[in-house]
């Protein structure tokens, strides 16, 4: 089936077609207005909790009651400051299927309830009193006493896990609160900023003078640059303080990932998973990460025990993903200019900086993901040099180089496997768009990148053949999940005795709930924006809140410039790249409907990667000063989530 040219074309100059640049416009606008009533018109409430007397630091969790229970898959978490902090707001996602409330302490020996009152994002509709919060507040657990003060209810506990319990009138009351009225309020007015902005873009007042005037245009884009570079120059620097100076497993999965590296100071080939000794390296699921593909482990583990040998001492686990963190970021700062795109992988989320502070494969595979698109992009990269040359011993070798970053993607993560399809797409418009006597040639050298990623594939196959031979990898890793997995995680446990996470789909679970009752949406966007340690430290709601509007005015900004190229080829490699970001954000959902609910932003950080070749589809983005002022906004406020909310927490 031939393409057709004119799918896509824009008015004037451009020709006709069935897009025209108003009509992306408009697409665009109302779907950024249905996208925001649907944010708004959710059945949630938000929790003002107020509080005082702690005696140190601690961690207010809320646990809400959805019919199943409570659960730590449900849990609401902020960790709160014994001297500062007074006031947390934490917001109940599903308020039909609200059945009971629970309210814990931990770290302090007591807490005085001031106040609690609940409401939307911005108004605080109903508060109780102090008569209200003893009738209400009277169940307890682990509450050695209970009294009234000029300050509210003070509870004291001398053991560990204190549990305050709403009664059923209370959360009767939360659930009958009439919200819908404020949430209009709130609905009407976000609506009128936004047609205020689109307004003022239209009449040309600011914007017109900003773009008319190139001395000004250029001094705003010096200054955006520069901004940008200083920004990642900190959020750099802070990364390092994380990673030199926060405790072992304060972070995801950080101990086990430690365990496997550790292994592989003083071995160089991977282990038979039955090995007795490295027993300690697997997890509550009865995974070990010693059984990946990935040769993470390997370098992290070699690395460390050369840094400890040239300086002496010390543990270097960290340093790894840290230097990641650094070549990406030097190349950024290097080749701003010319890769302006690299900005939109780099300044949009903390969460990016985060997992790169800590011993974690998910570093490593967006690294190498990197630096694949890098080649793709980069005119004079070894693929393309390939791609435009005559096959010689130079080009084999540049062939190799670009086949094993291929390679080491399809060892990675399967999440990153979003990747290798953007790149597959990519290297067959070129064949298609190769001139007819050129393209065997072309067909050839992917032939050749096609043999090189099965050679080095098949190379790290062979130690698993070597231990498991006919038998296979999969089988032992199944029966080493049913010896090691605790009881809740074993695959022969009951499902009704299983972790409340797992297996969602098989226990009747469907979509609508998955996503909006159990908070997948909400904490994967509250996850990807930043959320530190073991998904503990959230910023406040009206940060996630105000982020998630700079996401969508910058990705509006995106599938403009995206639907509006003139070419129309690099329009359909647009509409594919769309489409692979959904798949990514698909197979995060797959994997906690299906698996394990996991609602966590870094598993699907490689949209980040997907979003920002798509930019390269039409460069003219990066000369709108407008959308460099949000992305650098963006980028300020990722900055106070690493520092305000990450370091301060886990360090």
């Amino acid at each position: 089936m031939a393409f057709r040219r004119d799918w896509i074309q824009l008015p004037g100059k451009v020709g006709k077609g069935l897009l025209s640049e108003k009509k992306v416009k408009a697409c665009i606008i109302i779907s950024l207005f249905i996208f925001v009533t649907i944010l708004f018109l959710q059945n949630d409430a938000n929790v003002y909790l107020r509080f005082s007397g702690l005696s140190q630091d601690s961690t207010i969790s809320i646990y809400p009651d959805y019919g199943e229970g409570f659960s730590e898959s449900t849990v609401l978490k902020k960790r709160v400051s014994a001297i500062s902090q007074k006031q947390v707001k934490i917001k109940l996602a599903n308020l039909r299927g609200l059945k009971n409330i629970r309210l814990d302490y931990d770290g302090s020996s007591e807490i005085v309830i001031n106040s609690i009152s609940f409401g939307t994002r911005f108004f605080q509709i109903k508060e109780w009193s102090q008569e209200k919060l003893a009738k209400y507040l009277e169940s307890t657990i682990n509450i050695r006493s209970k009294g009234i003060t000029n300050e509210g209810i003070l509870f004291k506990s001398n053991v560990d896990d204190p549990q305050i319990y709403f009664s059923q009138g209370a959360v009767n009351e939360v659930r009958e609160l009439n919200y819908k009225p404020y949430k209009f309020i709130e609905l009407s007015i976000l609506f009128s900023m936004i047609l205020s902005i689109i307004l003022l873009i239209k009449s040309n007042n600011i914007l017109g003078m900003v773009n008319f005037y190139k001395k000004y245009r250029d001094k705003l884009d010096r200054m955006f640059s520069g901004t940008l570079q200083g920004i990642l120059f900190f959020s750099l620097l802070i990364v390092f303080i994380i990673s030199m100076h926060s405790q072992l497993n304060n972070h995801p999965d950080e101990l086990v990932s430690y365990f496997a590296a550790e292994y592989y100071t003083d071995h160089w080939m991977p282990p038979d998973l039955r090995d007795p000794t490295i027993t300690h390296t697997f997890s509550v699921y009865g995974n070990s990460r010693l059984s990946e593909s990935s040769p993470y482990y390997l370098i992290v583990g070699k690395i460390s025990t050369l840094m400890t040998y040239i300086v002496g001492g010390g543990s270097f686990f960290r340093i790894v993903n840290f230097i990641m963190l650094l070549i990406m970021i030097s190349i950024y700062l290097l080749r701003y200019k010319k890769h302006p795109y690299l900005g939109v992988v780099l300044c949009l989320t903390p969460q990016l900086w985060y997992i790169f502070s800590y011993v974690t494969s998910d570093g490593w595979d967006f690294f190498i993901s990197f630096l694949a698109l890098y080649q793709f992009v980069k005119k004079e990269s070894m693929l393309n040099k390939v791609l435009r040359e005559s096959l010689c011993g130079k080009n084999i070798l540049r062939i190799s180089i670009i086949s094993l970053l291929f390679a080491l993607i399809f060892m990675a993560k399967p999440n990153y496997y979003v990747m290798l399809l953007l790149f597959f797409f990519i290297l067959l418009f070129k064949l298609i768009d190769s001139e007819k006597s050129q393209r065997m040639a072309m067909f050839s050298k992917f032939l050749i990148m096609l043999s090189f990623v099965l050679l080095f594939v098949g190379l790290r196959m062979i130690p698993d053949f070597v231990h498991y031979g006919t038998e296979g990898k999969s089988a032992i890793k199944a029966e080493m999940i049913e010896a090691t997995a605790q009881y809740e995680f074993k695959p022969s446990t009951p499902m009704n005795e299983k972790y409340a996470g797992l297996s969602l789909h098989d226990r009747g679970i469907d979509i609508k709930e998955l996503l909006i009752d159990r908070r997948w949406i909400e904490l994967s966007i509250k996850s990807f924006m930043g959320v530190y340690g073991y998904m503990e430290f959230y910023a406040s709601s009206m940060f996630y809140s105000f982020l998630t509007f700079l996401y969508l005015v910058i990705y509006g900004f995106i599938l403009y410039y995206g639907f509006t190229a003139i070419e129309n080829r690099k329009r359909m490699l647009f509409f594919i790249s769309q489409i692979l970001v959904l798949l990514s954000i698909s197979l995060s959902i797959y994997n906690s409907w299906f698996l394990d609910f996991q609602p966590q932003g870094r598993y699907i950080l490689p949209s980040l990667l997907i979003l920002a070749y798509s930019t390269t589809l039409n460069k003219k983005i990066y000369q709108n000063i407008v959308f460099k002022f949000i992305l650098t906004v963006t980028c300020g406020l990722s900055l106070y989530s690493l520092l305000a909310v990450g370091l301060i927490n886990v360090v």
